[in-house]
């Protein structure tokens, strides 16, 4: 296998001055993941089996989704932590309600504020979102 053949380069002379930890995972879409630890400082994540624009593209889904879980939190955390008396977004008493107790509100969704692939610099900033109800 691929793996088997990377896991024989690493184990070259040059490399063996190093200690190499080798992690893979292959997904169902025949894709696969390997982690090159070297010396448990310095870490390589490769993925094999997709394009840059996929790669590209799964990494905005993924901060997007790491984004509306740590939105979501700070919200909630922001409201029980000052008695609701003070918030960050103008939200009613029903839905400070609903926020306190789901840890988040049904009818708002979190996108990007800046499309990512306008501005990537920005994609992982925690203030480039923004609140929309869904219609």
């Amino acid at each position: 296998s691929h793996f088997h053949q990377l896991k024989s380069h690493l184990n070259q002379p040059v490399f063996r001055q190093f200690k190499i930890n080798i992690r893979y995972q292959t997904t169902k879409e025949n894709l696969i993941d390997i982690d090159l630890i070297i010396s448990n400082t310095t870490v390589f994540h490769i993925k094999f089996g997709s394009t840059y624009d996929e790669e590209y593209q799964r990494l905005i889904e993924y901060n997007l989704s790491q984004m509306v879980t740590n939105v979501w939190q700070y919200e909630r955390t922001y409201l029980m932590e000052n008695s609701r008396l003070y918030y960050l977004y103008p939200w009613s008493s029903n839905e400070i309600d609903e926020l306190i107790s789901n840890g988040y509100l049904a009818n708002y969704t979190i996108t990007y504020r800046y499309d990512p692939l306008i501005y990537p610099e920005i994609t992982d900033d925690p203030t480039n979102f923004r609140f929309q109800i869904k219609t």
